[in-house]
């Protein structure tokens, strides 16, 4: 069993009297982490009342591998596009031949796809875990249990998953659930609690809130309906104090906040959503001990580390802003506005003396930090070794990898630099820049169709495109000469 504790070693940053500090590592050129997509899950036969949880068990499952330190999750969004390049109507028919060619297109080293099934009070869910790069079917998971019992069977799920995945990190138990059993209705009520939570901002209110609020009353009278069938319910609490903020209720949002912290005070979410309270009240300190809390508790998760960069920015400590902001993007999922907020202080009129203050006051951090202004200024030409060691000392962070890839292709290594593409990709399977890159040295290796497939994908999703043409004639090139 491979201990990817000891492969996959975190760098973190430690907030600590003032100061950041980076532990060392027994391991800094560490591979990248392993990265995992899942497909909807299959449905068929099941009435519109249950087909909810060909999503629902994957989401489940998503948030759960996620919270391991040693896995990447696919973004779900990002795997329905590529799904549509595909022609696939959805991820739920995604089969092991298709895994194999979505995988290679996501950098995923892994692919779960399987099926819902329900008979009378029984649920059984079945998947397969496929290795994107042998395209075997690594292993296969299973797990039944009634009807009423939803997050119960999700946990049991995800545990099997896990140690099919030679995961050893233990997986955190569902939380804010203060009882064991529950109905199908309260199931797709909290599913759809859930939906409506996709679209909020986790700092900051909702800047379309105006537009919301039959969506926020809906979510609300919701909450009081399983508050007042289930009172010991905190999950609905903690909606009601989210959405109510939203609202701007924020004496309510508060109340229950208070309540929350006395049920399950270390829970991530509870902290961040104190942390945005305080925060939208103006009460900066504490929101920003409410952040640093989070980053402590959940050094993993990039939503602390966002939010207590823009206090930090706020409060002129932009050094520690630049440390909290990678700290955010080499987390994952991504967080864009992280690394909006990063080219903001680092690419623009100060970014030189910020990084000549970097250098001498946290000199670890700088190489990363350098690498992304050559990024943003097109200056990779001018780094020299900085990219390599982001690699060594970011092991989780994308662009060291890329920028190091294109440093190999520019020296005629393309071997090497399709490898480091190939390694950026697994951690960054959304980012544009690689699909490119990635396109090009496939049609170069006459291997069309995917060359094709990734640059289709740059084309989509590039904030500017100034070579469409070009691109458009090597794709028509390589397959002439095919």
């Amino acid at each position: 069993m491979i201990d990817f504790k000891k492969n996959f070693l975190p760098f973190s940053i430690i907030f600590l009297n003032g100061f950041w500090t980076t532990p060392a590592s027994d391991n800094e050129k560490a591979s990248p982490l392993l990265t995992v997509a899942v497909a909807e899950f299959r449905t068929q036969g099941l009435p519109g009342e249950l087909q909810v949880l060909g999503k629902s068990f994957p989401d489940a499952l998503i948030t759960k591998l996620g919270q391991t330190r040693a896995v990447r999750m696919v973004e779900r969004e990002f795997l329905e596009q590529i799904l549509a390049e595909l022609k696939l109507q959805s991820s739920a028919f995604v089969d092991q031949s298709t895994a194999v060619q979505v995988g290679r297109l996501l950098g995923a080293r892994m692919f779960v796809f399987g099926s819902v099934m329900v008979l009378a009070e029984s649920v059984a869910v079945r998947a397969r875990i496929v290795s994107v790069e042998s395209a075997e079917i690594l292993g296969e998971a299973e797990v039944k249990g009634e009807v009423n019992n939803l997050f119960g069977i999700q946990e049991n799920f995800a545990r099997q998953i896990s140690a099919k995945l030679a995961l050893q990190a233990a997986l955190a138990e569902v939380s804010g659930l203060e009882v064991s059993k529950i109905t199908i209705s309260v199931y797709r009520d909290l599913e759809t609690l859930r939906q409506l939570v996709k679209n909020l901002p986790f700092f900051g209110l909702d800047p379309g809130r105006a537009g919301k609020k039959a969506d926020y009353l809906l979510a609300l009278s919701l909450c009081d309906k399983l508050l007042n069938a289930y009172p010991n319910l905190a999950l609905a609490r903690y909606y009601r104090a989210l959405f109510s903020l939203h609202n701007e209720s924020f004496e309510v949002a508060e109340r229950e906040s208070q309540i929350l912290q006395t049920v399950s005070p270390a829970d991530l979410e509870n902290l961040l959503l104190r942390g945005n309270i305080l925060y939208a009240v103006n009460d900066r300190p504490g929101a920003a001990a409410a952040f640093r809390e989070a980053t402590a508790e959940f050094p993993d998760d990039p939503r602390g580390w966002y939010s207590l960069g823009r206090l930090l920015v706020a409060a002129g400590n932009k050094l520690e802003a630049i440390a909290a902001y990678i700290a955010a993007i080499e987390r994952a999922p991504a967080i864009p506005e992280a690394e909006t907020n990063l080219q903001t202080l680092l690419a623009g009129a100060e970014g030189p003396a910020l990084l000549e203050q970097l250098k001498k006051q946290m000199p670890r951090l700088y190489p990363a930090a350098r690498t992304f202004r050559a990024f943003w200024k097109n200056e990779s030409a001018e780094i020299g070794d900085l990219a390599e060691k982001t690699m060594a000392l970011f092991p989780d962070l994308y662009l060291g990898y890329f920028v190091q890839g294109l440093l190999e292709k520019n020296r005629r290594q393309y071997d090497k630099a399709a490898a480091l593409l190939r390694d950026c990709l697994s951690l960054r399977p959304s980012f544009p820049e690689v699909h490119r890159e990635l396109g090009l040295l496939l049609l170069e290796n006459h291997r069309c169709a995917e060359g094709e497939r990734h640059l289709t994908l740059y084309l989509r999703r590039a904030a500017f495109v100034s070579d469409y043409a070009a691109l458009e004639q090597q794709i028509q090139r390589c397959k002439k000469r095919k």
